[in-house]
């Protein structure tokens, strides 16, 4: 089981397609889509969606981002 915690500075970033925040709902996609990855490979898979959603925005807020297995 794993757990992750998050600043609001992750789901608030604004980008995309259409300029808007990234959302609750697509973390949780990405979560589950990358949840049988070893925590070396969610970490960069993370941080490769924040930054691929981003795009050429500025960044809006501190991002924080914390994941422990049990």
């Amino acid at each position: 089981m794993c757990f992750y915690l998050c600043t609001d500075g992750y789901i608030q970033q604004l980008g995309g397609e259409r300029n808007i925040s990234f959302g609750k709902k697509q973390l949780s996609h990405l979560l589950l889509e990358i949840n049988n990855y070893n925590f070396n490979d969610q970490k960069y898979r993370i941080m490769q969606a924040y930054h691929e959603y981003r795009g050429m925005n500025e960044i809006q807020d501190d991002v924080t981002f914390v994941g422990f297995k049990l």
